[in-house]
């Protein structure tokens, strides 16, 4: 440090020290962090909504107890799809338009049922009136069907023996027709008057066209027949629109039953002639 000269005196100027250069410097006291995370937002993820279960309801496939009689339920097909559309040149895509509504599938069972009372009727009055031999046959337990004959047309007889293949004997296979004929009565006495019967039987005929209605409907509908004016009406009259395929082949007797001599023809409910061969050539080597 350099002296200062004052009256030839020097002198030494004392300087104070800063109190930078001695002190020490006071250490701050820094926040201590807290624990707390901090809250980071985390962006939201849209998770699909998934879309309504709905149902599926599973449709066994209605089995055919009418087999035996080959050429009944192409008829009632043929017969019903005619009545509802006569001027239709498709009848079966204007019957599964219809078949889209409520009201149409009432009207196809309304129609179905009718075609099977009158079916009903005629045949039972050939109890009591053979159409092939054209003699009468006395009614049993005081049973008349218009017995006159005033409503009842020998041909819409010939007509239902035709689909059913009654031959109108009189001899040892009477009883035996008879009995099937007594027997194929029940079976449309039900489908007339037992309400899921009839539901069995409207679902047949779905099934062969292929159309799927909902059974609830179909219930419905049939259900709603029992509120009808014309019920419990009697009906002697098949339908104008009779329907018979002209590749069908008479049977022989009665309805098959596994008997060889209804085997045989074309056209709905036949059998191959290939197979009609293998049957015979099996059943003569087990004799």
């Amino acid at each position: 440090m350099s002296a200062l000269v004052l009256n030839n005196i020097p002198q030494v100027l004392l300087v104070e020290e800063d109190d930078w250069e001695s002190c020490e410097i006071p250490v701050l006291a820094l926040p201590t962090p807290t624990s707390t995370p901090i809250a980071v937002p985390t962006p939201a993820v849209e998770v699909p909504t998934a879309a309504p279960v709905v149902p599926v309801e599973t449709r066994i496939p209605v089995k055919n107890t009418y087999g035996m009689y080959p050429y009944f339920l192409a008829g009632v097909e043929g017969t019903v799809q005619k009545e509802l559309f006569p001027r239709a040149d498709f009848p079966l895509g204007n019957l599964k338009n219809a078949l889209t509504t409520q009201t149409g599938i009432n009207n196809y069972v309304d129609v179905v049922r009718n075609h099977i009372k009158s079916m009903f009727y005629v045949l039972k009055s050939t109890k009591y009136y053979n159409p092939v031999t054209k003699s009468r046959i006395p009614p049993k337990k005081k049973e008349y069907v218009d017995p006159n004959f005033q409503h009842v047309a020998l041909n819409d007889q010939l007509k239902i023996y035709k689909l059913f293949g009654f031959q109108g004997h009189i001899g040892s296979k009477k009883d035996d027709e008879d009995a099937k004929r007594e027997e194929l009565l029940e079976k449309l006495k039900f489908i007339l008057y037992d309400t899921n019967t009839l539901i069995v039987f409207v679902e047949l005929l779905l099934q062969r066209i292929y159309v799927t209605v909902n059974q609830t409907d179909i219930r419905k509908a049939c259900d709603s027949v029992k509120t009808r004016s014309n019920y419990d009406n009697k009906s002697y009259g098949l339908s104008q629109y009779w329907y018979h395929n002209a590749s069908w082949q008479k049977l022989r007797y009665v309805y098959g039953g596994g008997s060889l001599d209804m085997i045989g023809g074309s056209g709905d409910g036949a059998i191959p002639i290939e197979m009609q061969s293998s049957i015979l050539k099996t059943t003569t080597f087990q004799k």
